[in-house]
């Protein structure tokens, strides 16, 4: 995995962790 794609995938738990409330678990599937 490359710094980039390192830096999307925090990008896109936070989104959906701000998104979701507490959604850490649905983040982690998703970036899984």
């Amino acid at each position: 995995m490359t710094a980039t794609q390192l830096s999307a995938s925090v990008l896109l738990w936070k989104y959906t962790a701000a998104v979701t409330g507490t959604g850490e678990n649905d983040a982690i599937r998703l970036i899984r």
